[in-house]
């Protein structure tokens, strides 16, 4: 923890680094930019196949069974569709506008002389 891979030295020569063990890694380059890395050697930690109901059972802390009839009796839901907003910024635009030319030819319109 806290200790350099690579000495300055090695730093500027090495185009590459094969980082070996798991951690986070502070990366800082010459321009000034820092970027954390996170290093994981263990490939059963990184796999990204969906949790069985079994699985994920056991991580909620309910029965299996239970779990099963849960989702057995669950209606089924259609996903979310974002709401759209962009009409009410667009609507917003235009009031905006509006009210901009009312104020303009109210204050700004030109004073006639009167005989």
């Amino acid at each position: 923890m806290g200790q350099r891979p690579l000495s300055l030295l090695e730093a500027v020569s090495t185009p590459s680094l094969r980082l070996t063990q798991a951690g986070f890694y502070q990366l800082r380059r010459a321009s000034g930019h820092q970027q954390l890395i996170g290093v994981n050697i263990d490939p059963r930690e990184s796999d990204l196949e969906v949790i069985p109901d079994e699985v994920l059972a056991l991580w909620q802390h309910r029965p299996a069974a239970q779990n099963a009839a849960a989702v057995a009796n669950e209606p089924l839901r259609s996903p979310r569709q974002p709401y759209p907003l962009w009409w009410f910024i667009l609507l917003l635009a235009l009031a905006t506008v509006l009210a901009q030319d009312w104020v303009a030819a109210r204050h700004l319109g030109t004073q006639r002389e009167q005989t």
